[in-house]
């Protein structure tokens, strides 16, 4: 079975916390008050240095509970292209998250969801068990803009070998469902407009076993943001 029996489908609520000082206070508080009304555990993806320098030990012990993922060392523009200093980037961002949370991290999403092959082979390399950073449809970044897996399955990139053959990524990969947060809000669609393809794309997963994995931003630049 694809999924553990007896459930046809699955999905993932993954929220990332923004390099800003609220969202890794005040913002991060309130919304793990409101994850935690729900009585299901999300993902949190965090950005290494902003939470060595933000994060207190209330919430890092709050956060025991739920999932985190590696959301880049600064998201600040990371570097996805030069093997071996894409490797090093990663190695750098996780090893800087886990002393900060005291857990290990298994898994990563790129920020900005900027991505490639070297991408690919430096999260096989450094070990990490998934990552979650190639939407289905590409609707938000205008480099990749119409791109995107068309999948919404895991499954494992292919990696070209030294000798030109294609092995495939130990790292495990889970694709976003478009549409990226609110972001059809911000180019002119009705919130009415946006609960429907939520509802739409949620029917289809269901219907055809597949994975939603939902990316919302929680509060990431104030009170306004954060009530939005």
């Amino acid at each position: 079975a694809r999924w553990p029996a007896p459930y046809g489908a699955a999905a993932s609520l993954t929220h990332d916390v923004g390099p800003r000082r609220f969202a890794y206070t005040r913002g991060l508080a309130a919304l793990l008050d409101t994850v935690e009304t729900s009585g299901h555990p999300a993902t949190f993806g965090l950005v290494a240095r902003s939470s060595t320098r933000w994060l207190d030990a209330p919430t890092v012990e709050r956060l025991g509970a739920h999932g985190v993922l590696c959301h880049g060392l600064a998201h600040r523009g990371e570097n996805v292209c030069g093997r071996d200093d894409v490797r090093r980037d990663v190695e750098e961002a996780r090893a800087e998250l886990e002393r900060r949370i005291g857990r290990p991290v298994h898994g990563y999403r790129s920020p900005r969801l900027d991505r490639s092959p070297d991408l690919a082979w430096a999260l096989d390399q450094a070990g990490f068990a998934f990552d979650s950073s190639y939407p289905d449809v590409d609707r938000e970044n205008i480099a990749h803009f119409g791109g995107g897996v068309r999948v919404n399955v895991p499954y494992r990139p292919p990696l070209a070998t030294d000798d030109g053959r294609l092995r495939p990524s130990r790292c495990l990969e889970l694709p976003l469902t478009a549409p990226d947060c609110i972001q059809p809000l911000l180019g002119g669609a009705s919130e009415a407009e946006l609960r429907a393809t939520v509802a739409a794309n949620a029917a289809y997963l269901r219907e055809t076993a597949g994975l939603y994995v939902a990316l919302v931003h929680g509060g990431v630049f104030g009170e306004d943001d954060r009530a939005r």
